[in-house]
């Protein structure tokens, strides 16, 4: 799903040309290539800005999608788009619960907390990759002694 990407105001066939060529521009600026198979618009018309339903060939290309969509806001007209999986009705209740939960957790000062999965975990402290192969004793260059 895309989100706060405009409604055209051109016919039906036109706006669908003209999303397809948005969402290609877009995959094209977050270094992403899929064959998108459908595009379509949800809720009536007339109601602000609609979501946009973006089905592609494969599950995996969604994946990189979603995995590469924070590029997004580096994009010149296209900084407030935001991407989702699409989910179903008792997975966005489910989602929603979740996010007040971690609001308020944070509004107690709990500020190293995120949302994995369907879980409030917190967020990992990763060493960088020289560090970790330092630590674990696989370094390729050391300093000489």
């Amino acid at each position: 799903m895309i989100f706060n990407l405009s409604d055209t105001q051109s016919n039906d066939e036109n706006a669908k040309r003209e999303d397809r060529e948005r969402v290609e521009l877009i995959l094209e600026g977050i270094n992403v290539t899929a064959s998108i198979t459908n595009l379509a618009r949800v809720g009536k018309k007339g109601d602000g800005t609609r979501p946009l339903r973006v089905t592609t060939e494969t599950e995996s290309q969604q994946r990189k999608i979603i995995q590469n969509s924070w590029k997004v806001k580096n994009l010149t007209n296209y900084e407030n788009v935001a991407f989702a999986p699409d989910r179903t009705r008792q997975q966005r209740e489910e989602r929603k619960e979740l996010v007040a939960q971690l609001r308020d957790r944070r509004a107690n000062g709990e500020d190293d907390l995120v949302i994995r999965g369907n879980q409030i975990v917190k967020k990992s402290t990763t060493l960088n990759r020289a560090e970790n192969e330092e630590s674990n004793g696989n370094a390729h260059f050391r300093p000489r002694a």
